[in-house]
């Protein structure tokens, strides 16, 4: 079952990403699709932070759709926010870390976990948070989400191939993460040109 759930995912996920990137709407059908099976498959890892995201890239999914789908070609891949709402938005990130990690911390010291136990919840949030943000300026066609996305998918990419020596085998979703990080960049490129092409 898990199996099943995971290549599923992965199926969808390489659908999504070869239509994104041709910035075609039907992309986020095939993504929200692929967000749930993913949810079910993390939730059975119990990688509860992970499920949760996935729950919230499949609304995400929706209000891509939508906005794409009305947008049409209107919407044009460019940089819209000033540095300073990313830079606020990393310390969000970075301090909701820190204040999962005190908590996680005090519960395994409390009850002898391992420190991988609760540092992993730490990591998985973190990242988390980053593709939540990125899949909102991805929605609005904002090229400074493959950056995003290029710095959370290594990410993950670790965290899983970690996970997987630690005894839960995620071996389709951590080849998927790396390939992610290639794809990312690949993605960035391809959205960057056309923005060029469509500001001539």
């Amino acid at each position: 079952m898990l199996l099943f759930l995971e290549i599923s995912s992965v199926v969808c996920v390489l659908a999504y990403l070869f239509l994104v990137s041709k910035q075609n709407p039907n992309a986020w059908i095939l993504g929200g699709i692929g967000s749930l099976f993913s949810l079910v498959f993390f939730y059975w890892q119990h990688l509860y932070a992970s499920a949760i995201l996935n729950g919230v890239y499949a609304f995400q999914a929706l209000l891509g759709y939508k906005t794409w789908k009305q947008a049409n070609q209107s919407l044009i891949p460019k940089y819209r926010w000033s540095w300073w709402i990313h830079l606020m938005a990393l310390n969000i990130f970075v301090l909701a870390g820190i204040v999962l990690n005190h908590q996680q911390a005090l519960m395994a010291w409390s009850s002898e976990q391992h420190l991988w136990q609760f540092n992993t919840l730490y990591l998985d949030v973190l990242i988390g948070g980053l593709g939540i943000w990125a899949t909102f300026l991805e929605i609005r066609k904002d090229l400074s989400c493959w950056w995003y996305w290029i710095l959370s998918n290594l990410a993950y990419a670790l965290l899983y191939t970690i996970q997987s020596l630690q005894g839960s085998p995620m071996y389709a979703y951590t080849v998927l993460m790396y390939f992610l990080f290639g794809f990312s960049v690949y993605v960035q490129y391809k959205w960057s040109k056309s923005a060029k092409t469509s500001s001539i």
